[in-house]
């Protein structure tokens, strides 16, 4: 069954509604639970996490969200480009989310640099060249199965085929290897968090 949902890109009054959507979508995700194991404080931590996600991408890239009838907001995809890689250059010191608020703790704080060091080097391996960065596809649990992801994926992906541009994301949901070859995505490479044994996998799509 299809939602009768329209798509467009964000409209910078829907940003709240793109944060908390994206905090109740990835509520029970890995990377949430593994930043933040206590229940009590993973609203705040999911808010500041998605919420930084949704500013940069607003502000660097490109949001595709898809709206139903009623004006609520049932999924996006927050999308950055992504220029080549020197063979020379150093990795970033830190790109991740900045300041990350106190209530994370240090142990929380450990483990956001590592996935974010270990995730950009698979980055790197996988996606050298100039792409389109994946950064996070949402679809609201009570929408999920009706097909909104392709529909907030489509407008981007068909421009990459156009351009003959690549994509490329990671995931850290084993069932979501085997979700994105149906968007054309396929496993280019992998890395396990010496921490945790948590795994990512990079997908990588070139043009049709």
């Amino acid at each position: 069954m299809a939602d009768a949902s329209t798509v467009h890109f964000l409209q910078e009054d829907e940003l709240h509604a793109v944060i908390v959507m994206l905090t109740r979508t990835f509520w029970s995700s890995p990377v949430v639970e593994l930043l933040s194991p206590d229940l009590e404080q993973r609203e705040e931590i999911s808010r500041w996490l998605f919420g930084g996600a949704a500013r940069s991408g607003l502000r660097d890239g490109e949001i595709w969200v898809a709206v139903g009838p009623d004006g609520a907001l049932q999924g996006a995809a927050i999308w950055f480009l992504s220029e080549p890689v020197r063979p020379a250059a150093e990795p970033p010191v830190d790109s991740g989310p900045p300041d990350p608020p106190e209530i994370l703790g240090p142990e929380g704080r450990a483990n956001l640099r590592e996935v974010t060091r270990l995730t950009a080097e698979l980055h790197r391996q996988v996606a050298p060249d100039r792409h389109w960065y994946l950064g996070l596809l949402g679809v609201h649990p009570d929408h999920q199965g009706r097909g909104i992801a392709g529909r907030v994926l489509a407008p981007l992906l068909d421009r990459l085929d156009a351009e003959r541009l690549p994509a490329y994301l990671e995931t850290g949901q084993p069932r979501n290897v085997s979700y994105y070859p149906r968007f054309g995505f396929e496993v280019g490479g992998e890395v396990t968090l010496p921490s945790s044994g948590m795994v990512f996998w990079g997908m990588r799509r070139d043009p049709r």
